[in-house]
């Protein structure tokens, strides 16, 4: 009997949850779009970075003192998003330590019409985020 009512609630949750997709239309986050060129109205400091845009090979080394040094490699996945607005990097390294775990980070580049960039990373691996912003002028 439980069922009826159940299955009517999560129809109910689907339907909302996509009417909201459709209302908001990335103003409020971006749907996941990978794009190939920055916006006609984006600041010319993300065109310049179009020669980055694509899947680059990578080969990471990360030196810990009095540790093992970690060597993995890996792919980077470097697309424009927010509509053209910022870049952003994922990348995903399936045996980062040789013992099976998985790093994946991603990271953002923005700047916004007065030149101010912001920089920021998610490490999977760290558990960590960093956030940096500043200007072209320094």
């Amino acid at each position: 009997m439980l069922r009826a009512p159940l299955l009517a609630s999560c129809l109910l949750l689907l339907v909302s949850t996509l009417a909201a997709a459709e209302v908001r239309d990335g103003k409020l986050f971006d749907p996941g779009v990978a794009l190939d060129r920055p916006a006609a109205g984006a600041p010319e400091a993300l065109a310049r970075l179009a020669p980055i845009i694509g899947a680059w090979d990578f080969e990471l080394e990360v030196v810990q003192p009095g540790q093992e040094t970690l060597r993995s490699r890996g792919v980077a996945h470097v697309t424009y998003m927010n509509r053209g607005h910022a870049v952003m990097v994922r990348t995903r390294v399936s045996d980062f330590d040789g013992q099976g775990h998985a790093m994946a980070t991603m990271t953002f580049f923005a700047v916004d019409g007065n030149g101010v960039w912001t920089a920021s990373e998610g490490n999977s691996w760290t558990e960590a985020i960093r956030v940096a912003s500043g200007g072209f002028d320094d």
